[in-house]
């Protein structure tokens, strides 16, 4: 199994039809596996954005440079 992260997802042929619970409380629970619900990720999300922030204010002494972002005319 490959590592890493996985959170509940599907996938769909022709007219098929499902109902999704992507969590916090699962009614059926996967077996043999950890697992994350999808709230889960935004709360992972707020963290990592944060610490880029931090690394990227660190790295240019709390100054936001916009001479290397693309500026549209």
């Amino acid at each position: 199994m490959l590592q890493g992260d996985y959170y509940p997802a599907i996938s769909t042929y022709k007219n098929a039809k499902v109902r999704l619970n992507f969590g916090p409380k699962f009614r059926y629970s996967p077996r043999g596996y950890e697992f994350k619900p999808m709230s889960r990720r935004a709360e992972d999300m707020s963290v990592e954005q944060t610490m880029a922030d931090m690394k990227y204010f660190t790295e240019y002494d709390g100054h936001l440079r916009l001479d290397s972002f693309p500026m549209e005319s």
